[in-house]
């Protein structure tokens, strides 16, 4: 059945389009938690933080993509421990809509040291960690808040 669908961009803002014109996008994010903070990534065009992640790539296991972006995005060597909730989204970017099936990791640090933030789509401009209990609206990504705050109680 193709019905119409309301899909947010980087902004929040909403845009339409039919069922029939989404392409499935399977991602996965890095949760890492340590002393009651939570490391995040500053997107450079909205300046919202966000988890570590993103788009699973084609032959890559979830597992693999956590590690991947999360090197990319922050710096940290990570490894994905296990998956502690997953979520959906429809959003846009650059005039193409998707339904993202979205697996969120627990991750542990392989590392004390930390590399350069090295995004190949310039997709992260800073990460740094903030007390879990401070998190809202104003400073991260609406499409994270939820897991975000149910890591609260």
């Amino acid at each position: 059945m193709n019905q119409t669908l309301t899909a947010l961009d980087i902004f929040g803002k909403p845009h339409t389009a039919l069922s029939s014109n989404f392409k499935l996008r399977i991602s996965a994010y890095g949760v890492l938690v340590e002393n009651g903070n939570i490391l995040l990534q500053q997107n450079p065009v909205n300046k919202k933080y966000n988890l570590p992640g993103g788009a699973i790539e084609i032959g890559e296991s979830e597992r693999d993509a956590v590690s991947r972006e999360f090197l990319e995005e922050t710096g940290y060597s990570v490894k994905a421990t296990e998956v502690i909730d997953t979520d959906f989204q429809l959003f846009t970017l650059n005039n193409i809509f998707f339904h993202n099936i979205i697996l969120f990791y627990k991750v542990v640090r392989t590392s004390d040291s930390i590399l350069p933030i090295n995004c190949p789509e310039n997709d992260s401009s800073d990460a740094k960690f903030f007390n879990i209990n401070t998190l809202d609206y104003d400073t991260i990504q609406p499409i994270y808040y939820k897991i975000l705050k149910s890591l609260c109680h």
